[in-house]
Formats: C-alpha cells, sequence, structure tokens
C-alpha cells in the first residue's frame, strides 16, 4: 500500500469526477483496495513519503462508500510479519503505520454513509485479526455474510451492495460534517498542552443544625355532648280552698220570736 497505489486510485476518483461532471460518487473497495481507497480519500501526506502531498480530503464528493472483504484492520495471515506485504509500515500488519494513519478517525470516507461487508468464513483478510474484526473501520455499518470465501464475498454480494447504496440514498437528508486529515487531527492534538488541574479549596465543613422540631399538632378536645335536658314536671295549679258557707238569714217571723223571748 505504498504512495504509488495511493496516488494512482486518486487520481483515478479525480478523473471520473471530472469526466462525469458529477458532484458525488460512489465508490466500492475491495479486499486490499479498501484501506488504500480509504487513504485517497482522506488525503494528507503519505505514509512512506511524507514529502509528497496527495491534497485534501475528497469527502464531500464521496455520496456512499462500501468495503467488501476490505482490510481495514489488517489480514490475520499477517499476525507475524514475515512477509513484505505485511510490513509494519505500509503493510497489512495490525499495527502497520499506515493502518494506525486510516483508522485515526471516523466519518471521513463519505458525505452519508459508509458500509463493511465481511464473511465469518473469510480465509484472506480473515474475520477476526489482532483481536478486532479484520474488515471493520471507525463510523461503517457493518453487514455481516456466513459460509463465503474471500472471493465469493466480493464477486457474490452485488445484490447486498445495491441494497447498501439504496438505503444511503434513502437516508440522504442527513450528511456528515467534513472530516479533517489525519495530520491537521494529530498537529491539534500535539499543540494541546495537558491542562493543570485546578485546585479546588475545601470549605470548613458547616456544622449541621439541628432541623426546628415541628409542633405536634394540637388533638382538639372532644366534644362534651349536652346532657338530655329533663322534661320539666307538669305545675299543678293551687288548690282552691272552698269558701266558708254563709249562714242562711233568719227569717222575719223567727227574728220576731226572738226578741219576744227576750
Amino acid at each position: 500500500m505504498s504512495c504509488a497505489h495511493v496516488r494512482h486510485v486518486r487520481r483515478f476518483i479525480e478523473l471520473v469526477l471530472k469526466y462525469t461532471e458529477a458532484k458525488q460518487i460512489n465508490i466500492i473497495g475491495y479486499s486490499m483496495g479498501s484501506p488504500i481507497a480509504r487513504k485517497a480519500i482522506l488525503g494528507g501526506k503519505c505514509v512512506d513519503d511524507a514529502s509528497v502531498e496527495l491534497g485534501p480530503s475528497l469527502q464531500s464528493r464521496v455520496h456512499t462508500y462500501i468495503s467488501v472483504a476490505g482490510a481495514n484492520q489488517g489480514s490475520y495471515l499477517c499476525m507475524l510479519p514475515f512477509f513484505d506485504i505485511c510490513n509494519m509500515n505500509t503493510g497489512l500488519s495490525c499495527n502497520s503505520k499506515f493502518l494506525a494513519d486510516i483508522n485515526w478517525f471516523k466519518n471521513y470516507e463519505s458525505s452519508y454513509k459508509s458500509f463493511n461487508l465481511a464473511s465469518t468464513a473469510d480465509w484472506v483478510v480473515g474475520y477476526m485479526a489482532c483481536g478486532k474484526k479484520a474488515s471493520e473501520f471507525p463510523g461503517g455499518h457493518e453487514w455481516k455474510v456466513d459460509g463465503m470465501n474471500h472471493e465469493q464475498t466480493e464477486f457474490d454480494t452485488a445484490a447486498i451492495q445495491l441494497k447498501m447504496l439504496r438505503e444511503s440514498y434513502a437516508g440522504q437528508s442527513k450528511s456528515r460534517p467534513i472530516a479533517k486529515t489525519a495530520q491537521e487531527k494529530k498537529k491539534k492534538e500535539v499543540r494541546r498542552s495537558p491542562e493543570k488541574p485546578k485546585k479546588v479549596q475545601k470549605r470548613a465543613p458547616v456544622p449541621n443544625k439541628p432541623a426546628p422540631k415541628k409542633d405536634a399538632p394540637k388533638k382538639a378536645a372532644p366534644s362534651k355532648k349536652a346532657a338530655p335536658k329533663k322534661a320539666a314536671p307538669p305545675k299543678k295549679a293551687p288548690a282552691k280552698k272552698a269558701a266558708p258557707a254563709k249562714r242562711a238569714a233568719p227569717k222575719k217571723n223567727e227574728k220576731n220570736n226572738q226578741k219576744k223571748s227576750g
């Protein structure tokens, strides 16, 4: 994945844009072509030759990016860097400088969506490498298939790739922010000096004041029930005294007789 390879792919992208006069294009990277295409989109300086400037990021000119069986995190065949393709500079070793450069941050491959198509039965790139998924990359939406080898994943998944493009165009109202080059981000990280921890002045603990006791609500005194009034005894009318009987006046004859006898 030398600088010459990256420049060749980037030049091809620029020519397609110029020939078609399209504002944006879609890019599909296969196998080792995926990390090379990602670097071509990212731009900046070449990893193996810092004197070569690729140019600014092409993110705004790419609508959708799809990686198919891509060695974006390296290859499980390069767990030990025995071969030249597995070198630690521009090779497919998990910790190579090239892979560290393109995986520095995320969402720079396209302005809308990026996808990662990988198979669990891939025997070239592998599904796992160095404790990571070999084909994944930051910001990519994973699409996993089972039972396909490396070539089958590349050539027998056209329907899936078309579905990815349609899905991306269906949600094109949400665009990504324009990403900056890895070199620009690295410069910012270097310029930032570590912030000194601020001294926090400790205040003396304030003694807890006892909470004011709340007066218990007074219970209302039970109302005294009024004693039932006794009915007043009926007043007896005073007994009328019998008037003394008047003596009958003596008759005149009797009075004369009394006088005579006297």
